[in-house]
């Protein structure tokens, strides 16, 4: 903060009227009484309490405010980042690398020149190209997870939130599960139920038990129903056709079921097919159209693994994507990434330092790297610099990806 204010802020009411104007943006992110233009889109982010969007959502803001974004921009970045954010949600991909992610997002978009013409296809490609604990789920993830996943014991508020946009997509009779479920008025239904009758284990077939172990509480046999208690665990047929049965319900997901004429594992799968194509469109794959312009330069990072390094020359490095530095050798990229990645997290640093032979206490080699009170050898070759910094950055939980380098 006081790097921020020290290069963008010449004076305290200056600082002041910044801070304001980014709480008010804050404020347009949190309210559930706005009523402008992108409420409901910030209502779904929220839903999801995906609060590590926040700072690059500010920024977004801000863009929007000095006309760099129109409106139809806004909706398509927020439609993206729900996507992205539930689609991880599904395939169950860990958040842990989202925070810094999101705080640098912004400057991952602006490091192109012409981002202000192409600030979309720009923002489509970035978070697209994002891996490991970062990824965006492709179409082929997400498919599989959704039609496997156990959505009944999904946790609550997402599951509900599944179902609802499943319900209302391309709907303008808009049904609100969320406030139905909270006052019991609609309860998620198992079709296929959680115990078994003699005339349901003869409609499954013989290999009942498996078909039940594995679709039970998956998309493909959950749906919502006001009337529960009524239809219990009673055979599909009658769920059908019973008063208030799915075939009068007024319902989108109970609407094919009224055509059904028997349950069973085929009809399960077709079912779940039918879901999982309406949820590709409803939380749609971002595609980018954006060309990088390639020099003589190439840029690396550190999760190029596979790629050797021996006898070329680096020129510069960057990392979470902050200013680019300047370095003359791979021994100086050693030097000043090590006492960056020292800086953003002392203690965990230490805890990796203290289990590594190669950092020792007390003086040592004249090239030796000195941070804080120890060493870290330096006289390496380009490989063994590259591997050791490898160490460090996944020891402060840094994506491999955020240290990028440029080589001649």
């Amino acid at each position: 903060f006081k790097k921020y204010v020290t290069l963008n802020i010449s004076n305290n009411e200056e600082l002041l009227l910044d801070l304001l104007k980014y709480s008010k943006y804050y404020r347009e992110i949190i309210s559930t009484e706005n009523t402008n233009t992108f409420s409901s889109y910030l209502s779904k982010i929220n839903r999801l309490e995906s609060v590590v969007t926040y700072p690059f959502l500010m920024e977004v803001f801000d863009d929007f405010a000095k006309k760099i974004l129109t409106e139809n921009d806004m909706k398509v970045i927020f439609e993206t980042i729900i996507s992205f954010v539930f689609r991880r949600l599904i395939c169950e991909v860990p958040t842990n690398a989202l925070n810094k992610m999101f705080m640098v997002l912004g400057r991952e978009i602006k490091k192109y020149d012409d981002y202000k013409e192409n600030y979309l296809d720009i923002f489509k490609r970035v978070i697209t190209q994002k891996s490991h604990s970062q990824r965006f789920p492709d179409n082929e993830e997400f498919t599989s997870k959704i039609i496997s996943k156990d959505i009944y014991n999904f946790k609550n508020k997402n599951k509900l939130f599944l179902l609802e946009q499943l319900e209302n997509f391309d709907n303008k009779e808009r049904v609100d599960v969320e406030k139905l479920v909270s006052t019991n008025e609609l309860t998620i239904e198992h079709i296929m139920p959680q115990t078994l009758t003699p005339i349901w284990r003869e409609s499954l077939g013989k290999t009942f038990d498996l078909i039940h172990e594995k679709y039970l509480n998956t998309i493909g046999n959950i749906t919502l129903t006001g009337y529960n208690s009524k239809m219990s665990n009673k055979p599909f047929s009658e769920k059908r056709d019973m008063h208030n049965g799915f075939k009068e319900s007024r319902l989108f997901l109970n609407k094919r079921l009224s055509f059904i004429e028997k349950w069973n594992e085929d009809t399960i799968i077709d079912r779940a097919n039918f879901l999982k194509d309406k949820a590709l469109n409803i939380w749609e794959y971002p595609e980018s159209n954006y060309q990088v312009v390639v020099d003589d330069l190439k840029v690396f990072t550190l999760s190029d693994e596979d790629t050797n390094f021996t006898g070329e020359k680096i020129v510069s490095f960057k990392i979470m994507e902050d200013k680019e530095i300047r370095v003359d050798s791979w021994k100086n990229f050693y030097k000043k990434s090590s006492k960056i990645l020292f800086d953003l997290d002392p203690i965990k640093f230490k805890e990796i330092a203290e289990n590594q032979t190669y950092i020792y206490t007390g003086s040592i080699l004249k090239d030796a790297v000195k941070i804080d009170d120890f060493y870290l050898y330096a006289n390496l070759n380009i490989e063994a610099f590259l591997t050791r910094l490898r160490i460090l950055v996944k020891a402060i939980n840094l994506d491999l990806e955020e240290i990028s380098f440029i080589i001649e």
